[in-house]
């Protein structure tokens, strides 16, 4: 199978992708007075499209917003971290490989760049309107 990895835009709408690498990282967008070194989750993900093409979307979520991150270990079919156990000693590659159901939205920013970005984790078997939706906070420009 080939892989195409082209710059476009995918039109906004609920996507399954497979994550292709999971990883804590520190992130200046994300630090914050209760996160001061930005540590957070970072996926990198394909989305499955037609014509056996994808298109890789990021997100970085900030170990503070426990909720999303378990939104996203649910919608792989994976279990959930309990709250108040240190998250930067669990081993996210547990998500690599996995098929995840995103809602994914288009972004323009200050610079006027438009990108895609994920405005949700979908549990498998959920629909949209039963999707939480994040803070635009997530969005790092």
């Amino acid at each position: 199978m080939s892989t195409q990895y082209k710059e476009f835009i995918v039109q906004p709408g609920e996507y399954t992708a497979k994550v292709f690498k999971a990883e804590w990282v520190q992130s200046q967008y994300r630090e914050r007075d209760d996160n001061p070194d930005g540590n957070s989750l970072s996926l990198w993900m394909d989305l499955e499209l037609p014509n056996s093409k994808y298109k890789r979307v990021f997100d970085t979520i900030s170990v503070t917003d426990l909720l999303t991150i378990n939104q996203a270990r649910v919608s792989a079919g994976l279990k959930p971290y309990k709250q108040g156990k240190n998250i930067l000693d669990k081993d996210v590659q547990d998500m690599e490989g996995q098929k995840i159901l995103l809602l994914v939205d288009k972004y323009k920013s200050k610079a006027g760049k438009t990108s895609n970005i994920v405005r949700s984790y979908v549990e498998q078997g959920d629909s949209y309107d039963n999707v939480n939706e994040p803070s635009d906070e997530r969005i790092p420009f």
